[in-house]
């Protein structure tokens, strides 16, 4: 029988190898990090090269085409904007798109797909760590309210900016985050929505003309896209392709006004992207429509009489929806059930119009009678 004092012994050697091998693994885990970490550098260096270079002749094809619309002929304008799109297709063959199944948003920060699926993680993390479960369970505070326009109007945010189309004030008015006039810039007819576009374009729908035209933010002049037979009312950009809403029909165009398939609908004047999905939402009549590939429309959530309007999603997905007749702003959830309905009535709101976000917890809320009010998602937890 083995003494107490053996015992113990064999215990603390045992103890005392676990200790050193423990020791190795950490050793030996942490050169293997600060190797990856420093593979990772020099790699993260050479894309950050090689979009700079890209951006640099995006850049300078942009003021060559601005050069040429003022000063060149048609020909030479088409001529530039085929070489700015050549270079937007080089650009999205050398980038990686983040897998569709991300939680948060797409975060195209390098070409290479290793740092790519390291940073959108890391993105997404802090996005979680600052927001979940914030948008459903925050208080929804107004910020301020003012009159900017006529009778109705849309906005959308755009970096640092609010843009608003004023529609019988024939011009798009931009504002800073707190609603400041910033400058308006007039457009040769009646606005009636606004979209972003790749490369942070912005794209303008003219109802009474049926015609689309891109905003120049630099030189804050205005340059006509193309002209479609029916009323153009709602606009998104999705997929590289225009989406144009007329009220029963939702049409497909393509960047240079080639329609391509339409769908009828009812009562739709507004659309939104799904989150991280190639999917389409709108409201159709009192329903919010979810349709995949213009081919299956779901119904999400209705609400008889409201008479539903704009329509925007959050950094979680969740749903936000107006009803012009209900004065109700109405927050979904990804699969349309009801999370939370505020009564904009008590903060002088009637007649809602549309509805934007950001992903600072912003909301704008646009009305018929020309009403801009900022609102913020305060979070709880």
């Amino acid at each position: 029988m083995l003494s107490k004092e053996t015992i113990e012994n064999k215990t603390t050697g045992l103890i005392n190898d676990a200790l050193k091998h423990l020791e190795t693994l950490k050793t030996s885990f942490k050169n293997d990090m600060e190797n990856k970490v420093k593979a990772l550098s020099e790699n993260f260096d050479s894309e950050v090269s090689k979009l700079t270079s890209l951006l640099s002749r995006v850049m300078h094809q942009k003021h060559i085409l601005s050069v040429s619309v003022s000063q060149g002929s048609n020909e030479e304008c088409l001529v530039e904007r085929e070489n700015i799109l050549g270079i937007k297709d080089e650009i999205r063959n050398e980038s990686d798109a983040i897998s569709p199944d991300s939680l948060f948003g797409t975060f195209r920060f390098t070409v290479d797909h290793n740092l790519l699926n390291l940073t959108s993680k890391i993105t997404a993390f802090q996005n979680i760590s600052l927001s979940k479960r914030c948008m459903k369970s925050g208080q929804i505070k107004l910020l301020k309210k003012v009159k900017l326009c006529n009778d109705y109007c849309r906005a959308v945010f755009r970096q640092d900016d609010i843009l608003i189309t004023d529609f019988s004030g024939k011009r798009v008015t931009v504002v800073d985050i707190s609603l400041n006039l910033k400058f308006s810039i007039q457009v040769p007819g009646n606005p009636r929505d606004i979209t972003i576009g790749d490369r942070e374009r912005v794209l303008v729908s003219l109802q009474n003309e049926k015609e689309v035209v891109e905003i120049d933010m630099i030189t804050k002049s205005v340059i006509s896209l193309f002209s479609i037979v029916r009323t153009c009312s709602g606009i998104l950009w999705m997929n590289d392709k225009f989406i144009i809403a007329s009220g029963d029909k939702i049409e497909l165009y393509r960047y240079d006004g080639i329609k391509q398939m339409e769908i009828t609908t009812k009562d739709t004047w507004t659309m939104c992207r799904k989150q991280n999905e190639e999917t389409l939402l709108y409201p159709k009549d009192d329903t919010v429509i979810e349709n995949s590939q213009f081919t299956n429309e779901k119904n999400l959530f209705t609400c008889s009489g409201a008479d539903l309007r704009g329509i925007d999603t959050d950094i979680e997905g969740n749903i936000y929806t107006v009803g012009m007749s209900s004065n109700k702003l109405y927050q979904l959830s990804p699969d349309g059930s009801l999370l939370k309905e505020v009564d904009c009535s008590s903060f002088n709101l009637k007649d809602l119009f549309g509805v934007c976000l950001n992903d600072k917890n912003n909301i704008v809320i646009t009305t018929c009678g020309g009403d801009v009010a900022l609102f913020e998602i305060v979070c709880t937890s």
